[in-house]
């Protein structure tokens, strides 16, 4: 470690102050100041401040820019071309599908929006009862969904014939869901 009251050619030389016949346990501030102007210390510290200012301004916007924004040019994109597909085998399915729909809308998606549902649902709505048929209609009037009514196949469940002989389950079944 540096003596600061030592004799050395860096220091300017003067009387070393006495407190009542001792010398004091710290350099003064204005000493410490000169010496770290001499030092190299200084010009350490001076660099590593100019390059964190460097990298938090530029560098740091170079390295997290999103890899995606300079490849994706949604002005050129053939909309007609994309779709957003929902299959909805029950009341809940349909109910998640509307809400599907409802958050593209809001985010101003282009793409095209189809919904595809069992023949055996109606857009005609009976009574305020009738939940599948008033989201079927909010889809398509609100949300600009092309509806797609299909025949939802079924196959029998394992240990059934496959002639019959009690219910037969869907294509959504591996999720635990009946149709």
């Amino acid at each position: 470690m540096h003596d600061f009251y030592d004799s050395d050619d860096s220091l300017p030389t003067s009387p070393k102050p006495k407190l009542h016949g001792r010398t004091p346990s710290r350099p003064s501030l204005k000493r410490v100041y000169r010496y770290l102007l001499r030092s190299r210390a200084l010009i350490l510290l001076a660099a590593a401040l100019v390059a964190l200012y460097y990298y938090s301004t530029h560098l740091h916007r170079r390295i997290f820019r999103p890899a995606h924004a300079p490849s994706l040019r949604y002005k050129n994109v053939d909309w007609r071309y994309y779709a957003y597909s929902q299959y909805a085998t029950d009341s809940h399915y349909l109910c998640n599908s509307v809400m599907v729909f409802e958050a593209l809308d809001r985010l101003g998606s282009r793409a095209e929006r189809i919904l595809m549902y069992p023949e055996e649902w109606d857009t005609d709505v009976a009574n305020q009862d009738d939940r599948d048929s008033q989201l079927l209609l909010k889809a398509r009037e609100e949300y600009g969904v092309k509806l797609l009514p299909v025949k939802v196949k079924k196959f029998p469940r394992k240990g059934e014939a496959k002639t019959g002989g009690g219910e037969s389950g869907c294509f959504s079944e591996h999720h635990g869901q009946q149709c």
